[in-house]
């Protein structure tokens, strides 16, 4: 069983700021639990986005992106430290957060894994279905500062998948 973000619940597609908000918090204590990702991506329009440095602190180890690639999706991951934190939160956001257009228009799909690789998160087309699983403290956490924003708490549903067999 997993958790998934309804970010089509009523509450949340009747407000932009709210939904923001929503994904955006999940966002940051799934980043705080992990300790890699793992990114499905069409490299060379992300780069283009994000640009050449920000590419480079994010992937040092992914190679030379040379050709545009309609059908592919390059797949990368590694281990998290703090500059890759930033960097995915910024490039995960569902605003362009200093970037020319969203990175999420280019990325298919984000995973975060703990300590012991089981998924935290899972992001799926474009982070528009979220699935996650969060330690239980950061869970009721999350839960409680949605309902200081007055988010309803059926805005997260449990939902039966096998998150370890999607791709990546």
């Amino acid at each position: 069983m997993m958790d998934y973000l309804n970010q089509d619940h009523p509450a949340l597609r009747g407000s932009k700021d709210l939904r923001l908000y929503a994904v955006r918090e999940l966002l940051d204590r799934s980043l705080k639990c992990s300790r890699s990702f793992l990114l499905q991506f069409d490299s060379m329009r992300l780069k283009d986005v994000i640009g050449e440095e920000d590419f480079q602190k994010l992937m040092p180890s992914f190679g030379p992106v040379t050709s545009w690639s309609s059908s592919k999706y390059d797949i990368y991951g590694t281990d998290l430290n703090d500059s890759r934190i930033e960097l995915l939160r910024r490039i995960l956001s569902p605003e362009p957060e200093g970037y020319p257009e969203l990175p999420l228009n280019y990325i298919k799909s984000v995973r975060l894994h703990d300590r012991v690789g089981k998924t935290v998160l899972r992001g799926g087309d474009h982070n528009s279905f979220i699935l996650f699983s969060l330690p239980e403290s950061e869970y009721a956490a999350l839960v409680e500062t949605y309902r200081r924003r007055k988010i309803p708490g059926d805005v997260i549903e449990k939902v039966d998948v096998d998150v370890e067999n999607l791709e990546p």
